[in-house]
């Protein structure tokens, strides 16, 4: 009997419903000047189906902490944490779930590591607010950069300027390809 009424309360909720217009379950999009990955776009998934494997990640994986690391410069640091590096590509992860954008940024990253690019814009958006008050992408995207397999590809990570999403997305200073 629970189950009938369940049933045809549900019924009664979802007959108004329409679905969101462009909504895309997987992210995609490619743009012909700088690579631009949008979760709501139409156009063909980013790397459908790939992750990076074992034989193309850097040997040596190692934490990023803010502490000084000899594979860094000073001036090369200050330049990222300033927003002075020319952005290569831009991964934007609105309208994502957290495993999706999870995928996608590893994908992006090995893409982009792969093609020798050496500064990234990831895009989190300010987001939904959890219970502490800050978007989750957000809060979640520095604990995924600094474990395996993306903190292999990974020299170093700040929050963006302004001009370039702000407190919403993250300079990301890829590796140089060996």
């Amino acid at each position: 009997m629970q189950d009938d009424e369940d049933l045809t309360l549900w019924q009664a909720v979802i007959k108004n419903i329409t679905p969101l217009k462009n909504r895309e379950k997987q992210a995609g999009a490619l743009s012909s000047e700088k690579t631009v990955l949008t979760g709501h776009s139409r156009k063909k998934p980013f790397l459908k189906n790939s992750s990076p494997s074992v034989d193309t990640l850097p040997t040596s994986p190692k934490t990023l902490s803010k502490e000084k690391s000899s594979e860094i410069d000073r001036r090369t640091d200050m330049k990222l944490q300033r927003g002075q590096f020319q952005i290569d590509a831009t991964l934007d992860l609105h309208g994502l779930r957290q495993h999706e954008a999870h995928e996608a940024l590893i994908r992006f990253i090995n893409q982009s590591y792969q093609q020798n690019m050496r500064c990234i814009l990831v895009i989190t958006g300010k987001g939904g607010r959890d219970i502490t008050g800050h978007g989750v992408l957000r809060q979640r995207l520095p604990g995924w950069l600094e474990q395996a397999p993306l903190n292999t590809f990974i020299l170093r990570f700040y929050p963006a300027k302004p001009k370039d999403g702000g407190s919403g997305a993250f300079y990301v200073l890829l590796r140089r390809k060996r």
